[in-house]
């Protein structure tokens, strides 16, 4: 992923973490100039790899000693895992929308009773008119 930086990146850092290593590369370093505010300021645009490993002995030195392998292997890592993530949030939205049908099915049918009701009593309502009427019409 592209990134840019005031600070000068160290191109391979492992912080171990446990039984796991957090490696972060950085390469494709190049030094720019850019404009901020009416200012120029120099800084750094470089390709930023971050993932996690098993951590082991020796790993800073295998990372360095196989950096393009390693490298194309945590891009892959950070690929599977946006997809991951991607996929996740669309199974949510799924979920929310699914959820939100099954609401409105559910507002829909007690909207559909409350309709029957009103009917039901506007018939029952008509009924007692009429009676009245013939009771007013034989009275």
């Amino acid at each position: 992923m592209k990134v840019e930086s005031k600070i000068k990146p160290d191109s391979l850092a492992v912080e171990k973490q446990g039984s796991k290593a957090n490696v972060s590369m950085a390469y494709n370093i190049e030094k720019a100039e850019k404009e901020r505010e009416g200012e120029t300021e120099q800084v750094y645009q470089f390709e930023r790899i971050v993932f996690e490993l098993p951590y082991r002995r020796n790993l800073k030195e295998s990372i360095e000693n196989n950096f393009k392998t390693y490298a194309e292997f945590g891009k892959q890592l950070m690929e599977e895992k946006a997809e991951k993530e991607r996929q996740r949030k669309e199974t949510q939205s799924l979920i929310q929308n699914y959820n939100q049908v099954v609401v409105n099915r559910e507002q829909g049918v007690e909207l559909s009773e409350r309709e029957i009701n009103e009917i039901e009593q506007g018939q029952e309502i008509t009924e007692l008119e009429i009676q009245l009427v013939e009771v007013l019409n034989n009275g």
